[in-house]
């Protein structure tokens, strides 16, 4: 029958299969799922509620801007306050509090690495270790792989964090707000990313 393919001696290819119509090289080949190659899953989750992520969100910004606010009372107190204190006139008028230069550098470097060490403890490596941070697992959330809906690398981690901490929230938290109106549903962090946050369980 000519438009035929055939298998090896002649055969029918059995179901599930495709011939091969290489002149030379005949025989059955396997039929490969929808999907397959882009690697998306059958079945995806829907992302979680924009409420629940923002509460998450808001519980996770408290967390980290916990420890660099104490740092910062206890640098003003005993260091950038009594550096501008002594710097007086002899005749006891107190000079402009700029002149404590050194002191106010010496408290910012300890709040920079207070937030820092905040991020990388609350966000990021629970991030690429369980894929949710502590406020996001209290409300069985799941940040994961838009693409493969897998776990994330450690690169994916970083970016999404340094995103939402430089991008997404600074900006009056546009980059937040920015899911209510995007059709998937995304915030800044995640569009760049490519990450998503699904609730487990829904």
């Amino acid at each position: 029958m000519d438009g035929v393919a055939f298998g090896h001696g002649g055969s029918l290819p059995e179901a599930g299969t495709v011939g091969v119509m290489e002149l030379g090289r005949p025989g059955p080949r396997p039929i490969i799922p929808p999907g397959a190659l882009s690697g998306a899953p059958e079945h995806r989750e829907p992302n979680a509620p924009l409420q629940t992520h923002l509460v998450a969100v808001l519980v996770d910004s408290l967390m980290v801007l916990a420890l660099p606010l104490v740092v910062a009372g206890l640098g003003y107190l005993t260091l950038y306050r009594p550096a501008c204190d002594s710097y007086r006139f002899l005749d006891g008028t107190r000079l402009d509090c700029r002149q404590a230069g050194g002191e106010a550098w010496i408290t910012g470097l300890l709040v920079l690495s207070a937030l820092v060490l905040m991020l990388v403890l609350i966000i990021v490596r629970p991030l690429r270790l369980r894929g949710a941070t502590w406020a996001m697992r209290r409300r069985d959330l799941l940040v994961i792989d838009a693409e493969t809906s897998g776990p994330l690398t450690t690169r994916q981690a970083v970016v999404r964090t340094s995103v939402a901490v430089l991008v997404s929230v600074p900006w009056f938290g546009a980059g937040v707000w920015w899911a209510a109106v995007d059709r998937r549903g995304l915030m800044w962090h995640d569009l760049i990313a490519d990450t998503r946050v699904v609730q487990r369980g829904r």
